[in-house]
């Protein structure tokens, strides 16, 4: 049974291992208020700190008490003494500290974390503190998981302007891979806060689905281990990102895109052709994706299509073209002519690249030329030469209309009726601007607005309504022998 006594103050001294190292003062001056009205309900643990006098006692529960005690004129406290190793200080102040108010969890996690450091069974210490502290193993596991995180996210977690299951997630990166991502969230300084959302997509914005791995998951050939063995992997992880709806993923970038390139120069060693960003703009003309599906064979069991590399299985590699690319994924592609030879005749696959080939022949061009046919459609357009504005329409509403309808059409379309009237329109100029410069008087601005509207309906590539056209031609020539009737009526 504990015997409580009371101890001075002054005899107290700080435990080196506490693991909270921070207190609000104003939860520390309400603490001091209710122990001058009712005093200290509960004593504090104490035990004789190691090497020190016998006149000095360590606080291993209840420095908060203490300190609070100071603040109401106390000069001793109720104290019990134990006899204490320095693990057994470290769990007990965890226990008594998660009953209270609360540790900060990166304070949690330094003191869980030395506690792991000094045992030779890790996962031991974990149950037990699971079991000593009431909380789910679970738990235990991501306060230690903090311990990872680099100083410049602890400092971003300590200060709130990241959540602390952001934290987790971002404390099982590789420490390159963490900086990296601080220096972002540093570098979007217009952002208060992070949600975990944000923080999860951050972190696995390079996620790589093992199950598109090329090499063996199992192979420990690959350095520094097998992708089985890693600890970077989201199902270690257990549910830390939420439901992995795209299956298990590597979490570590940098290695990925070494067992890349390694499996790349295997490929090579083979005979087969690799190809990295630099060497090519772009996949193999006239080849298959052997990551495609083939849907001219039988679907396997469950329904879903094959691969045209599981259905080509047996290809060797020296028939492959392998192209790395920049996002770390690697595609292979296998040449139609050398499938056509590897399959026997009557295979489907085969069946259906010899149809295709045989249907992409290219035809023989037929039909006028793009320039013939720009030629007949200036002189179809020559017939707005002979098109009047009408009179009863005001100069400033006439003007209107061709302001709108330029800037209603296309920049090739104004190109288009601008050459007809023998301009160009810079391209360092306002094109809307340089074409009104070409209609100077009434008659042109109004047939320059029939031109854009026209030409912008079809006729600019050989195809519109001609009907439309032969219309607007037909009103002209009609008015302009009303034009010409009326000037002999007035000479005569």
């Amino acid at each position: 049974m504990d015997i409580v006594q009371n101890i001075a103050l002054d005899a107290l001294v700080a435990s080196p291992l506490n693991p909270r190292k921070t207190m609000h003062v104003a939860e520390l001056e309400a603490l001091a208020d209710s122990i001058r009205q009712v005093g200290i309900l509960q004593p504090i643990v104490v035990r004789q700190p190691p090497g020190r006098s016998r006149k000095r006692w360590e606080i291993v529960c209840g420095h908060r008490r203490v300190e609070a005690a100071r603040l109401a004129g106390l000069a001793e406290v109720p104290a019990v003494v134990r006899k204490m190793a320095d693990r057994e200080a470290v769990i007990a102040a965890l226990v008594e500290n998660s009953h209270r108010s609360e540790v900060s969890p990166l304070e949690e996690s330094d003191a869980i974390v030395a506690l792991l450091g000094q045992s030779d069974d890790p996962a031991a210490v974990q149950a037990e503190l699971a079991a000593r502290l009431g909380r789910p193993l679970r738990w235990v596991r991501d306060r230690a998981r903090l311990g990872q995180l680099v100083p410049e996210l602890r400092a971003r977690l300590a200060a709130g302007t990241i959540p602390l299951g952001g934290a987790l997630v971002l404390s099982v990166l590789t420490v390159p891979r963490q900086l990296e991502l601080e220096a972002r969230i540093a570098g979007e300084s217009w952002r208060s806060g992070w949600s975990v959302g944000d923080l999860v997509h951050m972190a696995r914005r390079y996620d790589r689905r093992l199950s598109s791995a090329r090499w063996a998951l199992d192979d420990g050939t690959y350095s520094p281990r097998a992708c089985t063995a890693c600890p970077l992997r989201t199902h270690v992880q257990g549910d830390l990102f939420g439901d992995d709806v795209d299956g298990d993923t590597c979490l570590d970038d940098s290695c990925w895109r070494a067992k890349l390139a390694e499996w790349g120069q295997r490929q090579a060693a083979l005979g087969a052709t690799v190809q990295v960003p630099k060497d090519t703009a772009g996949p193999p003309k006239n080849a298959i994706n052997l990551d495609g599906r083939c849907g001219v064979v039988d679907p396997n069991p469950d329904g879903t299509w094959p691969t045209y590399g599981e259905v080509l299985a047996d290809l060797p590699a020296a028939s492959s073209t392998v192209v790395i690319q920049p996002s770390g994924r690697a595609e292979v592609y296998v040449a139609e002519s050398t499938i056509v030879e590897a399959l026997p005749e009557g295979h489907p696959l085969r069946t259906a690249l010899e149809k295709r080939a045989a249907s992409s022949s290219p035809a023989p061009p037929s039909g006028p030329s793009p320039k013939a046919r720009q030629q007949a459609l200036q002189l179809k357009f020559a017939a707005f030469d002979h098109v009047p504005a009408p009179r009863d329409v005001q100069p400033r509403v006439r003007e209107a209309l061709f302001r709108a309808a330029a800037s209603a059409v296309a920049e090739d379309t104004r190109r288009f009726v601008a050459q007809r009237r023998g301009g160009k329109l810079a391209k360092d100029a306002p094109s809307l601007e340089r074409l009104v410069e070409l209609a100077p008087d009434g008659d042109t601005q109004w047939r320059m607005t029939l031109e854009l509207l026209i030409a912008n309906s079809g006729f600019m590539y050989g195809g519109g309504r001609t009907e439309l056209l032969e219309a607007v031609v037909a009103a002209g020539d009609q008015a302009a022998e009303a034009q010409d009737a009326a000037a002999a009526a007035m000479s005569a």
